[in-house]
């Protein structure tokens, strides 16, 4: 949701301050390819610098994602977050910055 999407962001942010400030200006360009998969980007950034994720909220406003009785959908997000190559996160934060640097050059 629009909620969660922004809830994402501003977490990376918090994380990108403190471990990578130049990924900031890439964010949304991150956040344009993980619509509808925002817990998904933020667990991944979680696990490439080794952070705990926050609980989310869920599409019924109260829940927590993690909880035990969170959306379906959530734990498909967190399976799919700690199966997923931290090489695979590595080669789409590349490209973002490429698409950044083409933005630049443009």
């Amino acid at each position: 949701t629009c909620a969660t999407a922004q809830i994402v962001k501003e977490r990376l942010v918090d994380i990108y301050k403190n471990h990578n400030p130049k990924q900031i200006e890439l964010l949304d360009i991150l956040m344009a390819k993980y619509v509808n998969k925002e817990e998904l980007l933020y667990r991944s950034v979680c696990a490439k610098y080794q952070l705990q994720p926050e609980p989310l909220p869920t599409k019924e406003g109260g829940q927590l994602a993690g909880s035990k009785s969170s959306a379906p959908g959530d734990a498909a997000a967190v399976r799919e977050a700690k199966s997923k190559p931290s090489s695979d996160f590595a080669k789409e934060l590349a490209d973002a910055k490429g698409q950044q640097e083409n933005k630049g050059n443009g």
